[in-house]
Formats: C-alpha cells, sequence, structure tokens
C-alpha cells in the first residue's frame, strides 16, 4: 500500500510502523532510501542518497568506468555496507536522534522506507546487496543558472549569489555559505554551463538504463527552467513514454512569461505520458517581505503565475509550496497563508 493512500493519522502510523518492522529484519540500521533515493548535483559533481547527509564528491575515476557511478558511488557503498550490518553511518545522525528518544519515535528512515518508490522495491534490493543498483526516486540539479539569490541560498546553487560575492566579497558568517574559499577547498565549486561537464555527460549516457526504472523524477536547481538540460529531459519524455513516472520540477517561478507558456505546452504534450506532474515552488511570507526574502521575486507576480497554472493544468498536476519559515518570514506570514 502507498503511503498516499492512507486516510488517517492513525493508518499511517500503522503502515509506518509495520515497515519499521520489516526493515529491522535486515539490520536496526538498514534505509531503503540509501540504495533508492538519489540527489545528484552535477553542476558541481557532488551526490547525497537522502536530503539529511550532507552531499559527497562523485569521482571523476567512476563514473568514466560506470556512469551509473553517478549514485552507487564507492562512498555509498561503503555505508550501505555499514546498514546491512547494522551499523549506523554517522552521516545519518538526524534519524539516530530521533529513533533514540524511544519506542514511538519515528525517523526519516522509516518514512522514506515506507514510500511508494522505496518499499515495494525491498527484495530486490537486498538481492542487489552491493552491486549497483538504479534509483526510484532521482532528483538532478544539471545547472546552478538563476535569476533569483535567497537569503538562504549560496553561491553554489545560484549566479545571482555568485556575481554579488565576486563583485562585493564574502559574507562573514559561521556557516561559511557566503566565502568561495570554502566552497573551493572542498570541491564544491559550479562548473559553468559553457563547460565541458564530464557529469553531465555520464548522467546522458547513463539516462537509457535509469529513466525506465524511475518511479519519480525530480529536477532542480538553480532554477531549472533556465537550463537547456531541462528541456532536453522534457523532449525525452515526450518521445520516450513511461506510463508509471511522477515528473516534479523545482522553480521559482519568477521567469519570463515566454517561459511560463513554454512549460504549460511541453506540459500538456508529456500528459499522456507520464503518471503525474508536480511543481514545488517557494515562498513564507507576504508582499513587500516576500521580496526581501526571495531577492528577485516579484510577489504580485508570483501569485498571477501560480493562478494560471492552477487554471491551465489538470487534475494529473498539482502545485507545492516549499515554506522556510523563520523570523524574516513571521511578521506576514499569516497573509502569506491567506493568499
Amino acid at each position: 500500500m502507498a503511503m498516499s493512500n492512507l486516510t488517517t493519522n492513525e493508518s499511517l502510523i500503522s503502515y509506518l510502523e509495520s515497515t519499521t518492522e520489516e526493515i529491522n529484519k535486515v539490520s536496526p540500521s538498514f534505509c531503503l532510501a540509501k540504495w533508492l533515493q538519489s540527489t545528484l548535483y552535477l553542476h558541481n559533481g557532488t551526490t547525497h542518497s537522502c536530503h539529511h547527509p550532507p552531499t559527497h564528491s562523485i569521482p571523476l575515476d567512476e563514473i568514466a568506468k560506470s556512469p551509473d557511478s553517478l549514485h552507487n558511488t564507492s562512498h555509498k557503498a561503503k555505508l550501505r555496507n555499514q546498514m546491512l550490518n547494522g551499523k549506523r553511518p554517522k552521516e545519518c545522525q538526524y534519524c539516530w536522534n530521533i529513533e533514540d528518544l524511544g519506542k514511538g519515535h519515528l525517523s526519516d528512515r522509516s518514512y522514506k522506507s515506507a514510500d511508494s518508490w522505496a518499499y515495494p522495491h525491498l527484495k530486490k534490493v537486498l538481492k542487489s546487496g552491493l552491486q549497483p543498483i538504479a534509483p526510484t526516486y532521482l532528483e538532478v540539479a544539471f545547472s546552478s543558472t538563476c535569476n533569483f539569490k535567497c537569503a538562504y541560498c549560496n553561491p553554489t546553487l545560484s549566479t545571482k549569489w555568485m556575481q554579488e560575492i565576486l563583485q562585493h566579497g564574502p559574507y562573514p558568517n559561521s556557516l561559511k555559505t557566503g566565502n568561495l574559499d570554502w566552497f573551493k577547498e572542498n570541491h564544491r565549486m559550479p562548473i559553468s554551463d559553457e563547460s565541458k561537464n564530464p557529469y553531465i555527460e555520464a548522467f546522458w549516457k547513463w539516462w537509457p538504463q535509469v529513466y525506465p526504472q524511475l518511479h519519480t523524477f525530480r529536477i532542480t536547481g538553480g532554477e531549472p527552467l533556465l537550463s537547456r538540460e531541462t528541456w532536453k529531459v522534457l523532449d525525452e519524455i515526450e518521445e520516450n513514454p513511461q506510463s508509471h513516472l511522477n515528473l516534479a520540477i523545482n522553480t521559482n517561478l519568477g521567469v519570463s512569461d515566454s517561459i511560463l507558456e513554454r512549460l504549460i505546452q511541453k506540459y500538456r504534450s508529456i500528459r499522456p505520458n507520464i503518471n503525474r506532474f508536480d511543481i514545488f515552488t517557494s515562498c513564507e511570507a507576504f508582499g513587500k517581505q516576500a521580496e526581501y526574502v526571495r531577492y528577485g521575486l516579484n510577489y504580485k507576480k508570483f501569485m498571477t503565475n501560480i493562478e494560471r497554472l492552477l487554471n491551465e493544468c489538470d487534475e494529473r498536476s498539482s502545485i507545492h509550496l516549499m515554506v522556510t519559515f523563520n523570523i524574516l518570514s513571521a511578521p506576514s506570514f499569516d497573509r502569506f497563508l491567506e493568499d
């Protein structure tokens, strides 16, 4: 049963508890996300499985041997081995903190392993063991090109942020997210769209193998609607139907009318080829406050674009709002909710 089909909190908790019992039979640290979920930041050659652990570099020598090493890195193989043997990978401490609170506390290890892209593939994962495996949930950032410089972002994910730091110098913060020297030392600097990118080359070699096996494919950025690779993917989906595929795009919805129109028309073309289409966008404040938090945002236009998508797309598509709630959004958050 998929979690989306569960109608009450009681049935959801019961399902999660039974799934947790099943994965714990493998080991008390086993998590399907380490095998089946992958986020690839192709613009700087990093990856992680699950959004809680930090990213790690994808070795170029590994993808030269096999492009599926974009996901099946030697680092992940080491951690999968730990999980199969009941050891807790240190990078998964977020979940261990929850589970150590005692019985009745379910971590994201349970939620992710129970999801429809994960649990049905348990036997396949156990059969594969430490062999390379195709993810069923794949998220990809092709480029850091972006027209916003949001307060929560950093120069490896936004070219606007990068331009500002190159012009005015680094931000002196404790997280070092505004310090290019830190990104250089940790091999996180983005590759420009004009430069040869071995990670994107490897992705397109891997695509025919991984595409048919995907439950969910999600494109992020940067602003993905400004990346030529995004439109190449959409063309691929138009030419090669996969009726089970759930397609998702993260977008700030601050693009031009012509780009938004292009997205709507492309959705209409690929609609018969996929299961559903989800747009994820972000905001957490109202009016000028929102525009201060997300520099580059036109709040009124943002709301107009949401209304347009709701009117012009159909029941097989949804819009989801991701909210980074904090002191900057608190004063106008209620007005944002009303909108």
